[in-house]
């Protein structure tokens, strides 16, 4: 028997059934990482209303800490689910913006 099912769909339903969601949580950063969304579309995956919420709530700024625990789903279901985004290339992590400014003392020579 052969399935015919998108393969981001799939990867969707295998990642919700992943037994540990702290293993794929520590693969998107820390606490604090910044996930942002890409242009890559839903078209083939078929998420649901609330996954879909949870999409939505990634703008750049909240920190992977408070988009875990976005309701209504759980936080192990987030964690999932925002591992499947990761994975299908829906979001990426946000690297800083902008120049570092370092700023050097500069002493006199000595002789």
């Amino acid at each position: 028997m052969k399935l015919q099912i998108p393969i981001p769909q799939a990867v969707l339903q295998g990642v919700r059934r992943m037994p540990d969601a702290r293993v794929l949580v520590a693969r998107l950063g820390t606490r604090a990482t910044i996930l942002q969304r890409t242009d890559v579309t839903t078209d083939d995956m078929h998420p649901g209303a609330d996954e879909l919420r949870l999409l939505e709530a990634i703008d750049g700024r909240r920190p992977l800490s408070d988009l875990v625990n976005t309701p209504p789903l759980t936080p192990g279901e987030n964690a999932r689910i925002l591992y499947a985004f990761f994975a299908l290339g829906l979001i990426v992590v946000r690297r800083p913006s902008g120049q570092i400014k370092v700023q050097v003392k500069v002493g006199t020579p000595t002789e």
